[in-house]
């Protein structure tokens, strides 16, 4: 069993992207992004996942219900509106209907395989199947919200730690500038060592109390502006949302 989670969260606006799968046996949806480690594979989807299965029925924190068509290879298509927690999913282009509604907190895009072969997502990289719902875009940087002025740096914002090597997905977003002088609990990280970088975020790598205290850690880190190419802000960019 295997899954794979984007990079860039899911901003407060209305996102649309396609998977078409390699075979049965799939799970297609979005992820916790505060909790999801994602630079690893994992199994287990109860817990932090919202998707559409193969068999027709959708999950979310355990529970499972009826919801859409069968599939197997046909494209799915993925349309979340970030504004009021919306998520759709499509058979083919043909809406299953709303899947869930008022969902809050930090997402990624997902995928859950449990068969071999090789599934596509698109993001937009590529042009999409069939036309996104209207008032969707792709999710890439060019469409999320732009930071505004004064973003560096990041002083109030926090996260729980847990004194593991594998730590916490921290949400900023905003997307950290590793070429500036970020801190966790006052000591300067050294991205690499103590943290990952990612679009909206960082991931904590390191067990040490300097750095992943258990408890509350306070940050201060250095972000990128939009004029250098540090397109990721959400919406508001609430520094409140960083855990």
């Amino acid at each position: 069993d295997k899954s794979a989670a984007g990079t860039i969260a899911l901003p407060e606006a209305k996102i649309y992207f396609e998977v078409t799968p390699a075979n049965q046996h799939v799970l297609i949806g979005i992820c916790d992004a505060d909790t999801v480690d994602v630079f690893s594979t994992f199994a287990n989807p109860d817990d932090v996942y919202v998707y559409y299965g193969n068999t027709g029925n959708k999950g979310s924190g355990g529970s499972y219900a009826a919801y859409g068509a069968t599939f197997t290879t046909e494209v799915i298509g993925v349309a979340f509106d970030g504004a009021t927690g919306t998520l759709t999913f499509y058979k083919s282009n043909v809406s299953q209907g709303t899947a869930f509604t008022g969902l809050t907190g930090n997402y990624l895009p997902f995928i859950a395989f449990f068969s071999t072969g090789a599934s596509v997502l698109n993001f937009g990289a590529t042009a999409f199947t069939y036309t996104p719902p209207t008032g969707f875009k792709a999710l890439c940087t060019a469409n999320l919200p732009a930071p505004g002025a004064g973003s560096t740096p990041l002083t109030s914002p926090s996260f729980t730690g847990n004194a593991n090597a594998d730590g916490p997905f921290v949400w900023l977003g905003w997307t950290p500038d590793t070429s500036g002088t970020s801190t966790i609990n006052g000591n300067t990280i050294t991205w690499g060592t103590h943290a990952r970088a990612t679009a909206g975020g960082f991931k904590v790598i390191t067990s040490s109390s300097s750095y992943n205290s258990t408890g509350t850690n306070t940050i201060s880190i250095d972000v990128l502006t939009k004029s250098e190419g540090g397109a990721f802000g959400g919406a508001g960019v609430d520094q409140a949302r960083a855990r």
